[in-house]
């Protein structure tokens, strides 16, 4: 018999459950999904290595340099022979001292940069989250639409067969009969299509770490989840871009000030003994070399530094007025979405159910066309598409704007 239960909203409730694949043995939660993905993602694991990669340039940053020893022979071929035995021995000691604080400035260089790489790594890190929270809800609209696929199917094999019999009791054209069995192909090559489309998103998802399509499985319907919609007063002071972006503004001021630094040369002290080759006679000897700064007076590389930092400043507000414009245009859309989802399923999706089941009742009452039934079963499925796919849209806006925000929620699943 021809049961309009088929269509029940439980498909998109807590009901949804996904086809069996024959391969996929534990369902995979969105939290076990970012915990593999934020463990094994080798981009992230790169990431963290160029943050092992400042913290090595913090440390070489602050040593200081080594001191030079020189040893020369003097008088080779004068009054004490030509042999090195009887030559004049100088033997010195010579250490750079840099002046002006450049080393100061050079580490704390290096250990902004050390932050920023920081910043970087946690930034990569959302991007994973959001890539993985996306992919996942991706499986979880792949596996309804080859429900809702599947449930199409299955009326168009119920309907067929009321229309056969129909037709063998002579009371429609057998016309009808080759109606009904087109609109039976045309639903099961649709459920091939969401067979590979489910497949292909188990794909894209375990890709994220490497894994293996057979374990991605999900037992978590796809529902209308809750956003946490209290900021702070001023969220973007945290937030990971700005955060990062900020470091490089002080990065470029500390860098101004070693620019301006550089102007004071550098000396090199030294110190020694001579051994006097015929005399045998030792005597001390001390130095001290200075540049002397005629002409490099790093004026060129002062200038670069103070644009440098222009820069900096500008590409910080710009993303400052950016994200704020970002976040708002995201929450009209989010808020946009949630009431196109509830208006479908409260009021369309309803009321399109009722329609088809009406028309089923007077086909078989012989009130009604093949042609009508098969306008509202079109448009049911049509309006259950719809739904689905207005609803993915939301959860796209809801990652979104926890990206842009720089959270990585795992948000709790609701059915409201």
């Amino acid at each position: 018999m021809f049961r309009f239960s088929l269509f029940s909203l439980s498909f998109i409730g807590m009901n949804l459950l996904f086809p069996d694949s024959g391969h996929a043995d534990v369902p995979l939660a969105l939290p076990t999904a970012i915990e593999r993905v934020l463990s094994q993602n080798p981009a992230l694991q790169a990431s963290a290595q160029q943050v092992e990669a400042a913290l090595g340039r913090q440390t070489q940053a602050a040593v200081f340099p080594n001191p030079t020893l020189s040893v020369a022979l003097e008088d080779l071929g004068g009054q004490s022979g030509s042999s090195p035995s009887r030559a004049s021995t100088i033997i010195n000691f010579s250490q750079s001292v840099e002046l002006g604080r450049k080393r100061d400035y050079r580490t704390a260089i290096a250990t902004v940069n050390t932050r920023e790489a920081e910043q970087a790594l946690l930034l990569r890190r959302l991007d994973m989250v959001r890539d993985t929270r996306l992919a996942f809800v991706e499986v979880q609209a792949a596996a309804a639409r080859l429900r809702l696929a599947q449930e199409a199917q299955a009326l168009a094999l119920d309907f067929k067969s009321i229309v056969q019999t129909r037709v063998t009791a002579g009371k429609v054209s057998p016309i009808e009969a080759s109606r009904a069995l087109v609109a039976f192909k045309v639903a099961e090559q649709r459920t091939v299509r969401a067979e590979r489309a489910l497949a292909q998103a188990r794909y894209q998802l375990a890709a994220l770490w490497g894994g293996q399509p057979a374990v991605t499985e999900i037992s978590v319907p796809l529902e209308l989840p809750v956003v946490e919609e209290s900021l702070t007063v001023d969220p973007l002071v945290a937030h990971p871009t700005i955060k990062q972006m900020t470091l490089a503004v002080q990065r470029q001021q500390v860098a101004v000030r070693a620019s301006d630094a550089q102007r004071i040369p550098d000396v090199t002290v030294s110190a020694g003994v001579k051994r006097e080759a015929v005399t045998q006679e030792n005597s001390l000897q001390v130095g001290i070399s200075v540049p002397l700064p005629f002409f490099d007076r790093r004026q060129g590389e002062r200038h670069a530094a103070r644009a440098e930092l222009g820069v900096a400043e500008a590409e910080l507000e710009s993303a400052r007025l950016r994200l704020e414009s970002d976040i708002a245009r995201e929450r009209q859309r989010l808020t946009a979405t949630r009431a196109e989802v509830m208006n479908l399923r409260e009021n369309v999706l309803s009321l399109a159910e009722q329609t088809f089941s009406l028309s089923q009742e007077g086909y078989r009452a012989g009130k009604f066309s093949l042609l009508d039934v098969l306008d509202t079963e079109q448009a049911l499925l049509e309006v259950r598409n719809t739904y689905l796919e207005t609803l993915v849209g939301y959860h796209h806006s809801a990652i979104a704007l926890d990206r842009l925000l720089g959270r990585e929620p795992i948000s709790a699943e609701i059915t409201p």
